[in-house]
């Protein structure tokens, strides 16, 4: 019998919204005398009467008996039962590492962390399951040393979406199914940038977001290259931009390969006569957008 529950388990993992896989986990957990399953046979119903109010109401009334063992947790719940995000915005990293623990939370996709400054916090995303297709992840300036993630995305082979910002580090990620990632980091010296964006190893990266405070010296941006993110596409750069790092980018051999580049700068004066001359650099992008005040 354990064999076939985590058998059901590994089927509902790889498609948590599959009714089928799960009417066979609710069978087993039901056969167990585990209450998570009655939960999930309930849902099931549900989905075959959506408009029984009967139904409905029972169903809500067991996710929000759930929901308040965990305040501070914004929780999502799929169609069939399952948890399928949770958003957490307070402090205790326990108390995320023992919903991480609930049976109902090992097909989660989606995870969204907004106060993570306490090493408990980062303990706790050593737990995450590796159904986890989204991570938002924040941390203030409270922390005194970047929290590094690069073994935690590691652990998570179906992460498409990241999102990093505060005092996260990116040195050294490197991860095979990566589509999107969002890094905001204002609070990080321009040289610590641009040595973590050169260790970057994501071979499906498709769309970047990169919010930084570069200095006239240095801009983090040029250590990227087509090499390391070969099918980047999207390029979107918020913060401050100098007149030599436009005319970098307008020379740069990563920007050939992309179809979209927007620069959500502060513009300055130089900025329009540099466009001007480098114009035939950005034409074969399908979307451009300059920095606001430059038309």
């Amino acid at each position: 019998m354990p064999d076939a529950l985590e058998l059901a388990w590994a089927q509902v993992c790889e498609a948590p919204e599959d009714v089928k896989c799960v009417d066979v986990l609710a069978d087993q957990l039901l056969e167990l005398g585990d209450p998570l399953g009655e939960h999930l046979r309930l849902a099931l119903e549900l989905t075959r009467k959506p408009g029984d109010v009967a139904l409905t109401l029972e169903v809500l009334r067991r996710q929000q008996a759930f929901e308040t063992r965990y305040p501070g947790h914004a929780l999502s719940w799929a169609a069939t039962g399952l948890l399928a995000g949770v958003r957490y915005t307070r402090r205790a990293g326990g108390a995320l590492a023992e919903l991480l623990d609930e049976p109902a939370a090992r097909a989660l996709r989606a995870v969204r962390w907004w106060s993570l400054d306490e090493e408990p916090a980062l303990d706790a995303l050593a737990r995450l399951p590796v159904t986890v297709r989204e991570l938002e992840l924040v941390a203030s300036g409270e922390r005194t040393t970047p929290a590094p993630l690069a073994a935690v995305v590691a652990r998570l082979p179906r992460l498409t979406t990241l999102s990093a910002q505060g005092q996260l580090s990116l040195a050294g990620l490197a991860h095979p199914t990566l589509e999107s990632l969002t890094w905001s980091a204002f609070a990080r010296p321009g040289d610590e940038i641009a040595a973590e964006l050169s260790t970057l190893r994501l071979p499906r990266l498709r769309g970047l977001v990169l919010g930084l405070r570069a200095s006239p010296a240095r801009w983090p941006i040029d250590v990227l290259s087509g090499h390391t993110l070969p099918s980047l596409r999207a390029l979107a750069l918020a913060g401050s931009l100098w007149p030599q790092h436009l005319e970098d980018l307008a020379a740069c051999g990563l920007v050939r390969q992309l179809e979209e580049l927007h620069l959500g700068v502060e513009p300055l004066p130089a900025f329009a006569q540099i466009l001007a001359e480098t114009a035939d650099r950005f034409d074969h992008l399908r979307r451009f957008t300059p920095p606001r005040a430059v038309t």
